[in-house]
């Protein structure tokens, strides 16, 4: 009797609940409002975000077969153990020329990248030219100092040679030891860039020629045509030499008493 009751009240409860959903109007769900975002990413921005993605992506996968070649055996050589294989060693190679050559063309891509590595090839060439101007520089003045202990030499066989007595010497020195004075100022305004190489020919050709006027007050005939030879194997000594500051120098060839040479 007990289980006949339960089976009635089963399908009284499954009849009920047929005539509910019989009667029940249907339920309309509202659609979820559209909320607009405030500057929402527009199709070029979805663009950039994917290629942004897409390089991601592609990098960590260049970067995880990178890291996984290296980490084979025989990428890298211990101490005492020969070198890796060729095979291997190009595969590295690659890899990382490929990673480099990813970022170099996405940069090209871009405005931004294209001026970034302009700047950088600009810094670099003038890097290179720093260094070029410095190791010239240096070979100058190596030169030069050689040309000053030949120059010191020379003069002082044409004070023995041509028979200068003490007063014609001390004047002598004094008025060379003026113009190498002169000369090493007038490179280190140029260096600086205070002052223009052809204007420092021109102070030096000035000095040149107040020590000739000088020495031709002081000097014999015998005398100054020694002191003529003497100034003419200083320029041909230093003419050598080039750069800024030698008598020859970028300003024009001169004679031992200032003058133009052809």
């Amino acid at each position: 009797m007990n289980r006949f009751l339960g089976f009635s009240s089963l399908g009284l409860a499954a009849l009920a609940l047929v005539v509910a959903l019989a009667n029940s109007s249907p339920v309309i769900v509202p659609p979820p409002p559209v909320v607009e975002v405030p500057g929402a990413a527009g199709p070029e921005l979805q663009v950039l975000e994917k290629r942004v993605q897409a390089l991601e992506g592609t990098v960590q996968l260049l970067s995880q077969r990178l890291r996984e070649a290296e980490r084979r055996p025989g990428s890298a050589a211990a101490p005492g153990e020969g070198a890796p294989p060729a095979a291997l060693a190009a595969e590295v190679d690659q890899l990382k020329d490929e990673i480099r050559g990813l970022m170099a063309g996405e940069a090209l891509n871009s405005e931004g990248g294209r001026e970034y590595l302009k700047e950088m090839m600009t810094s670099v060439q003038d890097e290179m030219r720093d260094a070029r101007r410095k190791e010239q520089e240096q070979r100058w003045m190596q030169a030069m100092s050689q040309v000053q202990l030949d120059r010191s030499g020379n003069w002082r066989k044409f004070v023995s040679e041509a028979g200068l007595n003490a007063g014609q010497e001390q004047q002598l020195m004094r008025r060379l030891e003026d113009e190498d004075a002169r000369r090493k100022t007038l490179i280190e305004e140029v260096r600086a860039g205070t002052k223009q190489p052809r204007e420092m020919q021109r102070e030096l050709r000035e000095a040149r020629k107040q020590t000739d006027e000088e020495m031709q007050k002081l000097l014999g005939a015998d005398q100054q045509k020694k002191y003529v030879e003497a100034r003419r194997d200083e320029w041909r000594q230093a003419r050598g030499v080039g750069g800024p500051g030698g008598p020859g120098g970028q300003g024009g060839r001169r004679d031992a008493n200032g003058g133009g040479r052809p």
